[in-house]
Parts: structure tokens; sequence; C-alpha cells
């Protein structure tokens, strides 16, 4: 996936790339079992707690990347000045 958004210059292209990954990857699971972060998600919520954190990081680090995309595209002039990545 981060190869595939390295070679795309616009922000909404790069969204776009993202969209299609996830579509396929549910259509086309590669891992037996569903996404293994979502999983771990489910598992961990008051059994683990430090998988729990484990977790809770991965997702904001997503949520951090695809903020760092729209606040570029905004940047750029790809979305209105009022789009709140967050």
């Amino acid at each position: 996936l981060l190869e595939s958004l390295s070679t795309e210059s616009s922000s909404i292209g790069k969204l776009k790339r993202m969209n299609a990954h996830f579509v396929r990857m549910f259509e086309e699971p590669s891992v037996a079992g569903g996404c293994p972060l979502a999983n771990c998600a489910l598992e961990s919520d008051d059994a683990n707690p430090l998988l729990a954190a484990k977790v809770a990081e991965a997702f904001a680090g997503w949520r951090r990347f695809v903020a760092s995309i729209i606040r570029h595209g905004r940047e750029q002039g790809e979305f209105v000045p009022s789009t709140d990545p967050e």
C-alpha cells in the first residue's frame, strides 16, 4: 500500500488508492480470519491492557497518516480550506 501511495501525486488519488486497497482486502483477504489489527482490538480490550495500548497506538498512527494526506491536499487546493483532516 505505502509503495502504491508513493507513486500517487495527488492527495485525492492517495485516498482513492487507500480505499481501493481496503476494499480489495475485504473482498479478497490475504489473511484468514480478517484484519489482524481489528482482531487484536476486539480480543484485547479488557484482557490485555498492553496489547490494547499497542492496538490503539496503531490505529492512531493510521488516523495521523490519513490526516496528513488530507492536510497536504488542503494546502494544495484539492480540498476546501474548511476541510477538517481530523
